[in-house]
């Protein structure tokens, strides 16, 4: 790898902050002019469709809790695939998967989803185990009123 360069991955659950920390870590890396907001939609690294749409991700993890269908098919092949991931324990039906990739998805991403499930599960393990109270100052109701909407962690 040649000097100066540094590869880095975040990973977190959605609205944690990655695209925040993200853009924060490339400013002052002098990388970028100025670091984006993900509520004003000016960051330069949100560049899928979706992931930019904070109301389908909050729509999509509402279906997977509650199930509640969505007005879309491909969204729904994607929900109806991680909720059976959940519940048959990584066993799902090879009619589901089938479903999901019918839908325009392909075989990566049901690893992706797989990596998401393990993560989600660890997480949920550790927080049981060591419980770790969450800073009310990195949480959107934690700021409010405060005017803290600039810094790392703060738009989402």
């Amino acid at each position: 790898m040649p000097r100066g360069i540094l590869n880095l991955g975040i990973l977190a659950h959605v609205d944690a902050g990655k695209t925040t920390l993200t853009e924060r870590l490339l400013y002052c890396a002098g990388v970028i002019e100025a670091p984006g907001s993900v509520d004003a939609g000016t960051t330069q690294t949100d560049s899928l469709a979706l992931e930019g749409n904070r109301r389908a991700a909050v729509a999509v993890t509402s279906s997977i809790r509650n199930d509640i269908p969505l007005p879309n098919a491909k969204l729904n092949a994607l929900v109806t695939l991680v909720r059976e991931l959940v519940r048959a324990r990584g066993n799902p039906r090879i009619e589901t998967i089938q479903q999901f990739l019918a839908a325009g998805y392909h075989r990566e991403q049901v690893v992706e989803l797989l990596i998401g499930i393990a993560l989600n599960t660890i997480s949920n393990y550790l927080a049981r185990i060591w419980p770790m109270p969450v800073d009310d100052g990195i949480t959107r109701e934690g700021r409010r009123g405060t005017g803290r909407d600039e810094g790392v962690g703060t738009d989402r």
